[in-house]
């Protein structure tokens, strides 16, 4: 979902912004720097948004494969 989309030129960078629970209806204000519009949406669309961390959507050079020694 908010994955930077990648070319041959630069990588393009989307940022979503959760707002506080509304604990009357369970839901979040959600926006998008795509989008001039603010939408309402359930606990259970935003789940892993509020749950996890900043390093839990970055994505993690690939480690290097030692090679074999003869």
């Amino acid at each position: 979902m908010a994955r930077p989309r990648r070319s041959a030129e630069a990588v393009e960078t989307y940022t979503l912004r959760v707002g506080a629970k509304d604990d009357e209806d369970n839901s979040y204000v959600v926006s998008s720097s795509e989008s001039p519009y603010y939408v309402r949406v359930s606990n259970y669309t935003v789940k892993d948004f509020v749950e996890r961390t900043r390093d839990d959507f970055l994505e993690q050079p690939p480690t290097p494969t030692p090679e074999p020694t003869s």
